[in-house]
Protein backbone atom coordinates (compact mmCIF):
# COMPACT_ATOMS: atom_id res chain seq x y z
CA UNK A 1 0.00 0.00 0.00
CA UNK A 2 1.33 3.11 -0.93
CA UNK A 3 0.77 6.61 1.57
CA UNK A 4 2.13 9.65 1.46
CA UNK A 5 1.92 11.39 4.76
CA UNK A 6 2.20 14.93 5.19
CA UNK A 7 3.84 16.61 8.76
CA UNK A 8 3.25 20.30 10.31
CA UNK A 9 5.30 20.44 12.57
CA UNK A 10 4.10 23.62 15.33
CA UNK A 11 6.04 23.43 18.50
CA UNK A 12 9.71 23.55 18.77
CA UNK A 13 12.80 22.72 21.34
CA UNK A 14 16.02 23.97 20.11
CA UNK A 15 18.79 26.08 21.44
CA UNK A 16 16.03 28.34 22.43
CA UNK A 17 13.86 25.64 24.46
CA UNK A 18 9.93 24.45 23.85
CA UNK A 19 8.40 27.11 21.76
CA UNK A 20 5.36 27.45 19.00
CA UNK A 21 6.62 28.14 15.72
CA UNK A 22 5.22 30.76 13.41
CA UNK A 23 5.26 28.85 10.17
CA UNK A 24 4.87 25.23 10.64
CA UNK A 25 8.01 23.10 9.40
CA UNK A 26 6.61 20.58 6.67
CA UNK A 27 7.77 16.96 5.81
CA UNK A 28 6.41 14.91 3.48
CA UNK A 29 7.16 11.25 3.37
CA UNK A 30 6.19 8.24 0.60
CA UNK A 31 5.46 5.31 2.14
CA UNK A 32 5.15 1.78 0.30
CA UNK A 33 4.48 -0.58 3.12
CA UNK A 34 4.14 -3.22 0.40
CA UNK A 35 8.26 -3.23 -0.29
CA UNK A 36 8.86 -1.56 3.33
CA UNK A 37 10.27 1.13 1.58
CA UNK A 38 9.68 4.86 1.99
CA UNK A 39 11.17 8.31 0.46
CA UNK A 40 11.14 12.12 1.95
CA UNK A 41 9.93 14.17 -0.37
CA UNK A 42 11.91 17.74 -0.91
CA UNK A 43 11.68 20.94 -3.10
CA UNK A 44 15.05 19.29 -5.12
CA UNK A 45 13.90 15.44 -5.29
CA UNK A 46 13.56 12.68 -3.05
CA UNK A 47 15.74 10.24 -1.02
CA UNK A 48 15.55 6.71 0.18
CA UNK A 49 14.78 6.92 4.35
CA UNK A 50 14.57 4.09 6.45
CA UNK A 51 11.42 2.39 7.76
CA UNK A 52 11.12 0.70 11.16
CA UNK A 53 7.44 0.04 11.55
CA UNK A 54 6.06 -0.58 14.83
CA UNK A 55 2.92 -2.03 17.25
CA UNK A 56 1.92 1.62 17.57
CA UNK A 57 3.15 3.61 14.40
CA UNK A 58 6.37 3.80 12.55
CA UNK A 59 9.46 6.00 12.63
CA UNK A 60 11.61 7.23 9.34
CA UNK A 61 15.34 7.33 9.64
CA UNK A 62 17.12 9.87 7.15
CA UNK A 63 21.33 9.65 6.77
CA UNK A 64 22.07 12.68 4.87
CA UNK A 65 24.48 13.34 2.67
CA UNK A 66 26.60 14.74 5.37
CA UNK A 67 26.38 12.57 7.61
CA UNK A 68 23.82 13.69 9.58
CA UNK A 69 20.73 11.93 11.06
CA UNK A 70 17.15 12.25 11.13
CA UNK A 71 14.42 10.72 13.05
CA UNK A 72 10.58 11.44 12.63
CA UNK A 73 8.46 9.37 14.92
CA UNK A 74 4.45 8.71 13.69
CA UNK A 75 1.99 6.91 15.91
CA UNK A 76 -0.95 5.37 14.06
CA UNK A 77 -3.60 8.07 15.45
CA UNK A 78 -0.80 10.99 13.55
CA UNK A 79 0.90 12.41 16.10
CA UNK A 80 4.54 13.06 15.30
CA UNK A 81 8.07 14.39 16.08
CA UNK A 82 11.16 14.81 13.90
CA UNK A 83 14.18 14.75 15.26
CA UNK A 84 17.59 16.46 14.63
CA UNK A 85 21.45 15.77 15.91
CA UNK A 86 23.45 17.71 13.49
CA UNK A 87 26.96 18.95 13.63
CA UNK A 88 27.56 21.59 11.22
CA UNK A 89 30.93 23.22 10.92
CA UNK A 90 32.10 21.27 14.39
CA UNK A 91 29.08 23.15 16.20
CA UNK A 92 25.75 20.86 17.70
CA UNK A 93 22.99 22.09 16.23
CA UNK A 94 19.71 20.06 18.27
CA UNK A 95 16.12 20.87 17.13
CA UNK A 96 13.22 18.24 18.07
CA UNK A 97 9.40 19.54 16.66
CA UNK A 98 6.20 18.20 17.15
CA UNK A 99 3.39 18.22 15.40
CA UNK A 100 0.81 15.46 13.61
CA UNK A 101 0.63 14.14 10.15
CA UNK A 102 -2.23 13.27 8.15
CA UNK A 103 -1.59 10.45 5.12
CA UNK A 104 -3.32 11.73 1.66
Amino acid sequence: MLTRTKAALVVACDDKGLHKVETPFRLTFLIDTSSKKAYIIGNVGSSEVSLVPNAEGLTLVEITGSGNVTMTAITSKGKSVHSRGSIVFGDLVPSQYYGSCQKK
